[in-house]
Parts: C-alpha cells; sequence; structure tokens
C-alpha cells in the first residue's frame, strides 16, 4: 500500500467518523504503526508551525491560536466584547 493510498483510506475512514488511529490499529503492521503516529506528529507539527508563522506575518487578519482571545483586527478589541 502506498502512502497516498494509505492516507486515502484513513481520509475515508474519517469521514465515517472512525479515528485514524484506529485505521493505523486495525491496518498497519506493529513496525510500521510507530513509523507512522511519528510522522503524523511531525505533520501536525509543520501544520503548527505554518500557521504561527502566517498568524505573525499577517496579523492585520485577526487570526488567532486556539488558545487566544480573537481580536478585532480594525479596532483591537476582543472581538467577544466587540462584535463588529
Amino acid at each position: 500500500m502506498t502512502e497516498v493510498e494509505l492516507l486515502s483510506k484513513i481520509y475515508q475512514h474519517t469521514q465515517e467518523g472512525l479515528t485514524p488511529d484506529w485505521f493505523i490499529d486495525e491496518h498497519l503492521h506493529e513496525d510500521q504503526k510507530a513509523e507512522f503516529r511519528v510522522r503524523k506528529a511531525q505533520a501536525v507539527q509543520s501544520i503548527v508551525n505554518l500557521l504561527d508563522t502566517y498568524r505573525a506575518e499577517n496579523p492585520h487578519l485577526g487570526i488567532t491560536s486556539n488558545n487566544e482571545t480573537p481580536t478585532n483586527p480594525t479596532t483591537g478589541t476582543d472581538t467577544e466584547s466587540d462584535p463588529a
């Protein structure tokens, strides 16, 4: 099974409500499981890093991380008290 086929199957299963970890546990050999989980963690970290960079380079868009209070890019106030 190629990496593309594997990712495609995982995507199909997640659309059916199953987690990628379920698929990994059911369909990969033991030696493949650890490698895939490491690669999955690296991919997630790469995405987080890209989002952090994009957010830092584009503060005018008002993009926040999950642990930040969103702010209105025009007024600079938090969006919970300033819905505009």
